[in-house]
């Protein structure tokens, strides 16, 4: 071990420096394997930081999908409850009820549904029962 040391000493044309010289190069080599492995974990945890974002991206975009998927919906609803509350001019309270009552169970993602006029008095709702307010009187 001692000779392969002096002939690696002797190859690098250390043979003739001094002996601090000497000393760092030792402790240079012995410092190599270390950074190595440092620089190898750096590149793993590195790669899975890569890994971890690009699954959040996707759940992100999964998630936002989503959500104008049930924006997109809702405007279906919205303008079918259009249509077909244009289609009826005036209708019986009962009636209203009955239509009211067939759109919870249609779109169960709603509890509740009341019909104001223009001026925000309630004409119809699905459920008997007061609502504590008009819609006149948010402004």
């Amino acid at each position: 071990m001692h000779k392969r040391l002096e002939l690696l000493l002797d190859t690098l044309a250390l043979r003739n420096a001094g002996l601090r010289t000497r000393m760092v190069f030792i402790l240079l080599l012995a410092a190599i394997p270390g950074m190595v492995v440092a620089v190898v974990l750096t590149v793993q945890q590195l790669s899975e930081e890569t890994h971890q974002i690009e699954n959040n991206v996707q759940r992100l975009a999964a998630l936002a999908a989503a959500r104008h998927e049930n924006v997109v919906a809702n405007a279906r609803v919205l303008l079918r409850a259009v249509i077909e509350t244009q289609q009826v001019n005036k209708v019986a309270d009962s009636d209203c009820q009955a239509f009211l009552k067939s759109w919870i169970k249609q779109f169960t993602y709603f509890t509740s549904l009341t019909l104001f006029d223009p001026d925000g008095r309630v004409v119809c709702k699905n459920i008997d029962g007061d609502l504590p307010y008009a819609a006149g009187d948010q402004a």
